[in-house]
């Protein structure tokens, strides 16, 4: 039995630089050795089985708040210091339990209806193909710096109604504010340097948020003051905490999706030669590709009473880690879960989430990923990885699966 302070954790470090570049190792000998344990690196209980995490996801005595009670534990100074960061993020639906997250969500999610999608499927067309135009004479690449980064970036802020063309500022602003809570510390030097993004963030929003009032368009933004004016209880701070999360895990995921995803198939030449073969396949493999490296390692939970999991006791107010990146990789759920298989029939991953936090862009990622994979097999047939896979450099990031760079010749 792993409890609270066990020390056997340490086998099963998941901020190691190995486990940083390939942590499937680890997640599977917690699946099948301490499903769930206490785990003193990630500070809280980790949970690793598919069953679950997908129990978890959707259990009422696990709060969605963390910041909560992560601000009880700062100290003073701490808490003025993080007091634009806490401001913004304790509105993201993704840290909201009912009624809040319940109010929110309905009036944000419809910025995401199939209608919408549809308008937007053929300007994603064009943005891919433009950036693939720009590679036309080359033999190199780095593929997230050419295409796997600006693509969402541009999408996303078309999406609210901001500039496309503003994409490398987006990138910057959202690495400063990812970066602090990914590396589990919470230093001076982190938290300015997520302050500074977040408050030239919001200067920007807001400016987006003036201009539509006067001029309506087909964005989120428009639809948000749309929504308010018809008297919806909607504050602008909370509209501009809601774009600001909507730029960073809007983009910032499937960056990362389509550089791993991307990776995978230079890795499964034969799995490649399918989907090129036969592009209907695209749904079905993008489903896949979020199984089997998806963009994101884990979830949080706060347990807001005592609650017991395969005989332990999990006691209020303890941090419960959801190792989604295990869950997708569990065999009782997914045969030869190691193997990618763009055919598979079992889809059901958590990729997204699961119960009311599922992912409300996860219809505009699924379009995004099909969009970007199709055009990338169609427009470079002889797409290779340039380096050796090991030699393959990846962020110092728990949280996410970020490629730093993914160097290819076509």
């Amino acid at each position: 039995m792993l409890g609270k302070g066990n020390d056997a954790w340490t086998q099963y470090d998941l901020k190691t630089p190995a486990a940083m570049a390939d942590p499937y190792p680890v997640y599977a000998r917690i699946l099948s050795e301490a499903p769930v344990h206490w785990n003193k690196g990630m500070g809280g209980w980790v949970i690793a089985r598919y069953d679950d995490v997908t129990s978890c996801l959707r259990d009422p005595r696990l709060s969605a708040d963390r910041l909560a009670p992560l601000a009880s534990m700062l100290s003073e100074q701490q808490r003025l210091r993080m007091a634009p960061i806490l401001a913004t993020t304790s509105r993201w639906t993704v840290n909201l339990d009912p009624p809040e997250h319940t109010r929110l969500r309905s009036l944000t999610q419809k910025g995401f209806s199939p209608r919408v999608l549809s308008a937007m499927r053929s300007r994603i067309e064009e943005l891919a193909n433009t950036l693939l135009d720009n590679l036309q004479g080359k033999k190199n690449s780095d593929l997230v710096a050419d295409f796997a980064l600006p693509l969402p970036a541009m999408v996303i802020a078309e999406l609210l109604g901001a500039k496309a063309e503003d994409y490398a500022q987006f990138n910057s602003w959202s690495d400063d504010i990812a970066r602090l809570f990914s590396v589990g510390e919470f230093t001076n030097e982190l938290i300015d340097a997520a302050n500074r993004p977040i408050l030239e963030m919001s200067n920007y929003l807001r400016g987006v948020i003036e201009d539509r009032r006067r001029t309506r368009q087909h964005d989120l933004i428009s639809h948000l003051l749309d929504v308010q004016q018809q008297g919806a209880p909607l504050s602008d701070e909370e509209m501009e905490a809601e774009c600001i999360f909507l730029l960073v895990a809007g983009h910032e995921t499937t960056v990362n999706l389509i550089g791993t995803s991307t990776l995978a198939l230079l890795q499964a030449p034969v799995q490649a030669d399918t989907l090129r073969n036969d592009p209907s396949l695209v749904a079905n493999a993008v489903e896949e590709f979020i199984r089997y490296d998806g963009p994101v390692k884990w979830s949080a939970r706060m347990a807001a009473e005592d609650i017991e999991i395969r005989g332990q006791r999990i006691e209020k107010g303890d941090l419960v880690v959801l190792l989604k990146g295990a869950a997708n990789r569990d065999p009782a759920q997914f045969p030869d879960p190691d193997r990618l298989d763009i055919t598979r029939a079992e889809r059901r991953h958590v990729g997204f989430g699961y119960g009311i936090h599922f992912c409300e862009g996860a219809p505009l990622a699924r379009m995004e990923m099909e969009i970007a994979m199709t055009a990338l097999l169609r427009r470079m047939p002889e797409l290779r990885l340039a380096v050796p896979v090991d030699t393959l450099a990846w962020k110092n990031n728990s949280h996410l699966r970020c490629l730093k760079a993914l160097p290819v010749t076509f």
